[in-house]
């Protein structure tokens, strides 16, 4: 009867010592719109004297801002595990997290950047500078991850990438006129594979390089963007680009993803500084 109790009590007393999930939606002004947001917040936020970390987790194409805690809800455990917070930002269909010269309705590098960690640090209790900010994502969420990252290099520390599609140009010679809605944010394939170019960030390693940030890269050796993973690695270390690469067996899938993220999370926090 006493163990009975025991664990009820257990199973009363968790969830107040558990991650805590915000639903929020946070207003761009350059996109004029909101933009749907999910905050995980640690166990031991309710202690307020203490600051935390945050880790930006990055969606796929078609995907939105609650597919990973609903497919993964154990990232509700990384958070109390690593003591951080973990952001899932809305990225749009197919916004590729970059600033489309053709759409205004789809400026997500502005919005991540800039609006997301304004708002983030102004709400919540977080280490507000770049030693207290890591970043990752999947599939489309990995190549915006390295490319936000890359491009704001002063407001990251580290950056992973999973199952990256790090190299848009590819995609979209390979995928005919649908082109993974690349089209829809940087114009036709043909008349604009400069422009393709320009952000994918398979052809900007100079980019990463002069970043200076400390990057994770992972991929299934299943997966149909393999190839341009290795590809992406290979440019690095000609670059000589310090950096962690690794593959493993796992196709492009959420049972990859679910796993691999414990891996992403367990190297980019050596590098947050919890001060």
């Amino acid at each position: 009867m006493k163990y009975l109790l025991l664990i009820l009590l257990q199973a009363l007393i968790q969830p107040m010592f558990s991650a805590q999930i915000d639903s929020l939606e946070i207003y761009s002004a350059k996109m004029n719109k909101k933009i749907p947001t999910i905050v995980i917040t640690p166990s031991k936020y309710k202690d307020k004297d203490t600051k935390f970390p945050v880790l930006y987790l990055l969606h796929g194409l078609s995907d939105d801002h609650t597919k990973w805690i609903k497919t993964v809800p154990a990232i509700k455990d990384l958070a109390d595990q690593y003591q951080l917070m973990i952001v899932c930002p809305d990225g749009g269909y197919g916004s590729w997290y970059l600033d489309s010269p053709i759409d205004p309705s789809y400026q997500y590098e502005t919005f991540l950047a800039n609006e997301l960690l304004t708002f983030i640090d102004a709400k919540y209790r977080t280490i507000a500078n770049k030693g207290g900010r890591i970043i990752t994502g999947l599939s489309m969420g990995g190549h915006g991850a390295l490319y936000i990252a890359s491009r704001n290099a002063e407001k990251f520390v580290a950056a992973g990438s999973m199952s990256g599609a790090v190299d848009m140009w590819k995609l979209g010679f390979e995928s005919g006129n649908d082109g993974f809605d690349v089209p829809k944010r940087l114009g036709d394939f043909k008349t604009n594979e400069a422009l393709w170019k320009k952000h994918s960030i398979v052809f900007n390693t100079p980019k990463l390089k002069e970043a200076n940030l400390h990057y994770y890269i992972d991929c299934g050796t299943e997966d149909f963007l393999i190839e341009e993973n290795r590809e992406l690695h290979r440019r690095m270390v000609h670059e000589k680009i310090p950096h962690e690469y690794v593959e493993r067996p796992g196709n492009h899938s959420w049972e990859y993803w679910s796993n691999a993220i414990v891996y992403q999370l367990a190297y980019l926090n050596q590098f947050l500084v919890r001060k």
